[in-house]
């Protein structure tokens, strides 16, 4: 009933695959009372065959004895299927039980025992050099990852404009400021900034627009002939705007 349970959660095709193959691994060779080599080495080379990219062929299969030498061949079993299915528990109580009966059984069984067991272990490896290789490219990816947020922080710590789109999304995280955009538009990579004060833009007392007058920089100036709001920043928080607060 577990089993069954566990196989009905699985939404991945080979975890369903892998979890009724360890099903029948369970049925058939541990739990039976007198199960059958031929059936055991059947089974187990489905495992194999469904657990690697490449599928061993028979002419294959018969020049290795059975041992399948799957170093040609991906395992595709993630640690998340061997997890879910439990098959590596599976395996270990296959091995343990080939043993047992390969221990009473006769001459012309034995070695149809020793060619289950020798898959058995063999699947065990495959699986343990593949779970460790997955953890590894998992480790790998969160170490570039820490360095990219470290690099995002250093990058936050510094003085001026932020070098690049990450640097700019991990300030205003850092600021806890709203993103509009993801990833956010860098700001203008050039600013230009008066030597000295100007003086403060005049009203026309007629239509109420506000003039600047101008600075050192004729780009601004430009810019400034065309810019002739009616209200001060000041003048429309005060009048309730954006919620009265300050906004960026």
């Amino acid at each position: 009933m577990k089993d069954q349970a566990l196989s009905s959660k699985s939404s991945h095709p080979l975890e369903q695959t892998i979890s009724s193959i360890g099903k029948s691994l369970l049925t058939d060779v541990v739990d039976a009372i007198d199960p059958s080599p031929e059936r055991a080495t059947d089974i187990l080379l489905t495992l194999q065959n469904e657990s690697c990219k490449q599928k061993p062929t028979a002419a294959a299969a018969s020049n290795n004895n059975g041992s399948n030498d799957t170093n040609d061949n991906t395992c595709i079993v993630t640690i998340a299927i061997l997890e879910n299915t439990r098959i590596g528990k599976t395996l270990t109580k296959t091995v343990k039980a080939c043993k047992r009966h390969k221990r009473t059984a006769s001459q012309e069984e034995t070695p149809q025992w020793e060619k289950a067991l020798e898959l058995a272990e063999t699947l065990l490896t495959i699986y343990k050099s593949a779970a460790d290789a997955e953890a590894k490219q998992t480790a790998i990816k969160k170490k570039k990852s820490e360095a990219a947020a470290e690099e995002a922080s250093s990058a936050e710590s510094s003085e001026g404009l932020p070098s690049n789109t990450s640097a700019y999304k991990a300030r205003l995280i850092t600021q806890k400021k709203e993103l509009y955009k993801d990833p956010p538009a860098l700001p203008p990579s050039h600013i230009l900034i008066e030597e000295t004060w100007v003086k403060s833009p005049k009203r026309d007392n007629r239509t109420g627009e506000l003039t600047f007058p101008p600075g050192q920089y004729e780009e601004t100036n430009k810019l400034l002939k065309e810019f002739r709001p009616n209200r001060t920043p000041e003048e429309i928080l005060r009048s309730g705007s954006f919620g009265g607060t300050y906004f960026r």
